[in-house]
């Protein structure tokens, strides 16, 4: 299987509320035809600064705020293959509240803050993000709880 990503935008979908519509949708989707896939949903939010904000959203609301005007991304792909190799400085934190009520013990949400090598070299800001990622039974069996 090829992965396939894009910004929710190219499809019309506009804002958070729609994005995350079409992660549960693309899930249904793939449940109805029996395809086993990672689901991905970026929700890119504002940079703040070349130092580590840890600044994670506390409600649905502090997220909406946060959102850059960047398009969120939806990335559909091999459960086993989405993975990127390459040095990069970050930070990982769960929520303490979900996004995704429909499938909340398959989906991993978390903020994510990082930057890459390059970025890190130069003092560059880091790229902040909240992702939702779905997984099927045999990978995530217990939901996360902070």
């Amino acid at each position: 299987m090829k992965s396939i990503d894009f910004h929710v935008d190219t499809v019309g979908v506009i804002g958070m509320d729609d994005s995350i519509n079409a992660f549960t949708n693309t899930i249904d989707y793939l449940i109805n035809i029996g395809k086993k896939c990672k689901v991905i949903l970026v929700l890119p939010l504002e940079t703040l600064s070349s130092e580590l904000s840890c600044l994670i959203p506390q409600t649905q609301s502090d997220v909406e705020k946060a959102m850059s005007a960047e398009s969120p991304s939806l990335y559909i792909t091999a459960e086993d293959i989405f993975s990127y190799k390459e040095p990069i400085e970050e930070y990982k934190h769960p929520l303490n509240f979900s996004l995704c009520e429909i499938y909340s013990e398959n989906v991993l949400e978390y903020y994510r803050e990082y930057r890459s090598i390059l970025e890190l070299n130069n003092s560059w800001e880091y790229s902040r993000a909240i992702y939702l990622e779905y997984f099927t039974d045999r990978f995530l069996n217990h939901p996360i709880n902070v």
